[in-house]
């Protein structure tokens, strides 16, 4: 596998880390993701980075075989 898809995947992972870590603390309510602005934005953030990674896999791989791929792609761009 290429390195520039590893490296890819390795980002994506620890974005979906960080994810899980800033949830560990907190009710996993949508009202609390809107009202903690800080979290909010952590977590759109890691979405960003996840979308971005699976941008740079698609434009070498495109038909690489992960569910949803465009639409992770997709998310990204509606946050950014």
């Amino acid at each position: 596998m290429d390195e520039q898809i590893i490296k890819s995947l390795s980002d994506i992972l620890k974005s979906i880390d960080n994810i899980e870590l800033f949830c560990i603390s907190r009710p996993k309510e949508f009202k609390t993701f809107c009202e903690d602005i800080c979290f909010r934005s952590a977590v759109q953030w890691e979405i960003a980075i996840i979308g971005e990674a699976m941008n740079r896999i698609l434009k070498v791989y495109p038909d690489i075989p992960i569910t949803s791929a465009r639409r992770i792609v997709n998310t990204r761009n509606y946050l950014i």
